[in-house]
């Protein structure tokens, strides 16, 4: 992947920082030229190369599922969506496969909340028993990201583990499972809710989350 100051017009906004930072620039010069701070310049540069790794990757024809994986989990968000959006049907498939296998087995917890984040935005329910079982994880991170999984593949196959969560002991693990409750829109998930909405020293964002929750049910229902 070529870039030149000659595209600027129709390039992403963080390339416009790497090709100052090709020129030989410092963080620090380049904050100043940009006006940015400098560790939104440091981030720019990694999503950049990023980029570029993954598109050469993809010119090339060796992009591996492996590969794949793993420049997920050096990508921030915005750049693990655009990898996953410019994915072929059978890459696709093929990250589906291992994207199973290494959340079954992944130990690192920030590693695997990237991972069932993936889940989520595959939306597949096959990816569903791995994402379940970690909703049952020690980290507050982990099943706090099971949870929106859930969300987003919007079954109701999750509505167990979920209302599982409206009890987690951390306040937005919580907030997540109401929030994917609220995503799939059945009706057995209002009594539980309401129970959040009655507790005692209940966070008020929680709380908050909880009657969103009932109002959208109550009002699919009504559709």
């Amino acid at each position: 992947m070529h870039i030149i100051w000659e595209d600027i017009e129709s390039l992403d906004d963080f390339f416009i920082t790497y090709m100052l930072y090709k020129e030989g620039k410092t963080a620090s010069q380049i904050s100043l030229i940009r006006g940015m701070d400098v560790g939104r310049v440091k981030m720019d540069i990694i999503k950049a190369k990023q980029h570029i790794n993954m598109m050469k990757s993809k010119s090339d024809g060796h992009q591996k599922p492996q590969d794949m994986i793993e420049n997920l989990l050096k990508a921030d968000k915005q750049a693990r969506l655009s990898i996953i959006s410019e994915l072929g049907e059978d890459e696709i498939l093929d990250l589906k496969r291992l994207i199973f296998k290494r959340t079954g087995t992944e130990k690192n917890a920030e590693d695997l909340m990237i991972l069932l984040w993936t889940c989520g935005e595959l939306g597949d329910e096959k990816l569903l028993p791995k994402v379940h079982e970690k909703s049952n994880h020690t980290h507050g991170g982990v099943r706090r990201m099971a949870y929106s999984a859930m969300g987003k593949i919007g079954s109701n196959k999750s509505l167990e583990f979920l209302h599982r969560g409206l009890f987690d002991e951390k306040p937005q693990a919580r907030q997540y499972a109401i929030n994917a409750i609220s995503k799939i829109a059945s009706p057995k998930s209002i009594p539980l809710l309401q129970r959040i909405v009655e507790k005692k020293g209940e966070k008020e964002y929680v709380t908050r989350a909880a009657l969103n929750a009932i109002e959208e049910i109550q009002g699919t229902g009504e559709e």
